[in-house]
């Protein structure tokens, strides 16, 4: 493993499943620090990754975005990269 995001702060939203999860191991995987943040409390930090802390919060709060910030910095510091990775895609296809 190359450690490439070796002591890199890495915080990223939609990470209890699906690619936002998968996002957050490979980090850790690659040495960053990493703040998984959800709306469900469906994942553990144990459960994903040691190098995974997580943290309850909906990235369409614009208080819940203020605080997942702060808490993401006073545990690691300057935040390096953040995936925005939460968030619902609509389409509306009108057929006439």
């Amino acid at each position: 493993m190359s450690l490439r995001f070796k002591g890199k702060n890495v915080l990223i939203t939609g990470a209890g499943s699906g690619i936002g999860r998968a996002t957050a191991i490979l980090f850790a995987n690659e040495g960053a620090r990493v703040v998984a943040v959800d709306m469900t409390d469906e994942f553990g930090t144990a459960e994903m990754h040691p190098g995974v802390a997580s943290l309850r919060g909906d990235a369409g709060s614009e208080s819940d975005v203020s605080t997942m910030m702060k808490l993401a910095a006073q545990r690691h510091g300057a935040i390096d990269i953040v995936v925005a990775n939460a968030g619902k895609w609509w389409a509306v296809v009108d057929l006439d």
